[in-house]
């Protein structure tokens, strides 16, 4: 009788990213960008604060309210820029792919965050004349994207790039050449590869 032999998928394995490729910052580049994060975190809550209160008029009935949560969300937003660097280093230390995807992710909400602006102002009756606003003047979702708009910009400005283009395209081709090798090419890390060397 013969033998059957199973055949098990290979675990995908990431390069290794090292701190040469991970872009670092100073004091003096860290403080600003806690600046930042503190004023859109404590911007944004007031926002999204003021709009749920007045759906739900509890929120304005405990005395503080707004107050504890602007500095709790603005404290921890200028705790975790002040802190960049190490959580940089965290999650480069999972490999190159996760930290690529996260890089993406952040880009990507960063640009949706400017179209999310707009519904506010096209809320507002009068914003374009012969336009009427897409929701009533009274409706509270307006308040509550622009507050989400500021916190769609914060990561943005704390992390900028993880990676240095150059190593990017560098770890791009490291992959590719990985993922060949265990019989598993995504052609996509060679096209970011390429890409980058491209742009050099």
């Amino acid at each position: 009788m013969p033998r059957l032999h199973r055949t098990r998928k290979r675990r995908r394995t990431y390069v290794e990213v090292k701190d040469e490729d991970l872009t670092w910052t100073t004091w003096s580049e860290r403080f600003p960008r806690a600046l930042i994060a503190w004023s859109f975190g404590f911007i944004g809550t007031f926002f999204v604060w003021l709009g749920l209160a007045i759906v739900y008029p509890i929120f304005a009935d405990w005395p503080y309210t707004l107050l504890v949560l602007e500095l709790v969300v603005s404290s921890i937003l200028a705790v975790i820029a002040w802190e960049r660097d190490t959580l940089v280093r965290i999650l480069a230390n999972s490999g190159f792919v996760p930290t690529f995807i996260l890089q993406k992710i952040i880009d990507w909400v960063y640009y949706l965050a400017f179209p999310l602006a707009l519904y506010p102002y096209l809320s507002i009756k009068g914003a374009i004349p012969g336009v009427s606003p897409l929701l009533p003047v009274y409706s509270t979702l307006p308040l509550i994207f622009l507050g989400l708009f500021f916190f769609m910009l914060t990561p943005h400005f704390i992390f900028l790039r993880f990676l240095w283009p150059a190593r990017e395209a560098r770890l791009s081709l490291l992959q590719f050449l990985r993922d060949w090798i265990a019989d598993d090419p995504r052609y996509f890390w060679l096209r970011v590869g390429m890409r980058g060397v491209e742009t050099r």
